[in-house]
């Protein structure tokens, strides 16, 4: 059934109800009722759960291949190609993109708070430098 998969997909990309029906531009209560199959799911959220989650829509629909379609691993290709990025850059964002929402939101608030550090040591610096 839809909403099983459904279930086992977002349980697959370790998020929330409320994690999952967001990027969807759904509420949770909305996803709920789906994952029990108390309502039906609409063409436009099956495309935009492939499309958001690169999942295979056959999958999806009938529970037939893989889960994920291999695009995400195409477009990481690409992108290391089009920006010439080295092993370890690539090692990089495949290992954040493959964390758990969670992991990543902690990882990229980090992330802000030390770029954000970095520019006020600059800008002290700076002015250090001027006087």
């Amino acid at each position: 059934m839809i909403s099983q998969r459904i279930k086992k997909l977002r349980q697959t990309l370790h998020m929330t109800q409320t994690e999952f029906s967001k990027a969807l531009g759904l509420t949770q209560g909305h996803m709920t009722s789906i994952e029990n199959g108390k309502r039906n799911i609409t063409e436009r959220t099956v495309m935009s759960i492939c499309r958001t989650y690169n999942v295979s829509e056959e999958w999806l629909r009938e529970g037939k291949g893989e889960m994920f379609t291999v695009s995400g691993k195409n477009n990481l290709k690409q992108l290391a190609k089009d920006y010439h990025l080295s092993e370890q850059e690539q090692l990089l964002l495949t290992t954040f993109l493959e964390m758990p929402a969670k992991q990543r939101k902690i990882c990229t608030k980090f992330l802000v708070s030390w770029a954000e550090a970095m520019m006020k040591t600059e800008k002290a610096d700076s002015i250090k430098e001027v006087m």
